[in-house]
């Protein structure tokens, strides 16, 4: 219904005829108030066409090949953190930890997506209802890069561990393996074809490697940095004392992948569910700061799909 038959309609319950003057609003007072409606709902009218022109304008501006040539990379998550790690020195005669440094390690960790495969989905986007909707590979998903600035490391305390028995030791080590698959992807982490892979210690935490013997990852000897839940060995510039722990640019270096692990993966990586619900966790944080960033474009919703 127009305005006008409203207004008539206003007219007509409010001043019958021969009732001016017995409870009735005056006619001119009455003549004000249909003004002043008349305008406001123009002003209303108004202001939602210009809106409307305004995000129609900025929607047909809008290219999303422009927007990935301006940002490639997305960085849509960024955290501080302290994180303590132990660093142990075995030889190839016992293959045991008997000492272990504990370092403090700060630093900041980027949590980015690659932009160069994000696609509209045409079927699914509405410019009549400013909705769009982005594709994305799961490959593209995420990638963490941890910085750790000079002066971040502190040695703090060694510990010395006790003996194990050959059956402790074994059962300790069976949940030992080298990382792959999205864990390794997003984190940067070696492959496990690599000199130095990311090894998981599910089940077998510090405490329980120190002092006794584990398996394939002391074989040889070594020296091996250790976060609560990861480890690698490190093939140069570091040998484990107490209570330092070699050079800081070397513990740096060692250091970023386990800690990118730590952030990513944590202690639950091994379930069967793990990568599926880490994905959708990070993909919702990723849509979320997509659609901040797009808003500005005239989009009112962007929902984010990973193919």
């Amino acid at each position: 219904m127009g305005i006008i038959p409203v207004l008539r309609r206003l007219r007509s319950a409010l001043v019958r005829d021969g009732d001016e003057g017995r409870g009735r609003l005056p006619p001119r007072l009455l003549s004000g108030l249909i003004l002043a409606i008349t305008v406001l709902f123009a002003v209303a009218v108004i202001a939602m066409t210009a809106d409307y022109l305004d995000a129609k304008s900025r929607l047909s501006r809008f290219t999303l090949e422009r927007y990935i040539e301006g940002n490639p990379v997305f960085v849509f998550k960024t955290v501080r953190f302290q994180k303590f790690l132990a660093a142990g020195t075995t030889d190839s005669a016992s293959s045991r930890f008997e000492r272990l440094s504990v370092l403090s390690v700060r630093g900041t960790a980027e949590f980015r997506a690659s932009l160069a495969n994000l696609a509209v989905d045409g079927k699914a986007t509405s410019i009549a209802e400013r909705s769009l909707v982005l594709t994305l590979p799961g490959r593209d998903l995420l990638e963490v890069e941890v910085k750790i600035p000079q002066g971040s490391v502190d040695s703090l305390y060694a510990v010395t561990g006790r003996a194990m028995g050959a059956g402790e030791a074994a059962a300790r080590a069976e949940p030992i393996a080298l990382i792959s698959g999205a864990l390794a992807a997003w984190a940067g982490a070696k492959a496990a074809s690599s000199a130095n892979p990311i090894i998981a210690l599910h089940g077998s935490p510090i405490g329980g490697i120190l002092g006794g013997a584990v398996g394939a990852l002391a074989a040889g000897g070594g020296t091996y940095l250790f976060t609560k839940n990861y480890a690698v060995r490190v093939l140069s510039g570091l040998k484990a004392g107490a209570p330092s722990f070699g050079s800081e640019t070397a513990v740096i270096d060692a250091s970023r992948e386990l800690i990118a692990c730590e952030l990513v993966g944590g202690q639950g990586s091994d379930s069967s569910s793990w990568e599926a619900e880490t994905a959708s966790y990070f993909a919702k944080e990723l849509e979320r700061r997509l659609a901040a960033s797009f808003r500005g474009s005239g989009w009112k919703n962007v929902r984010l799909r990973t193919r």
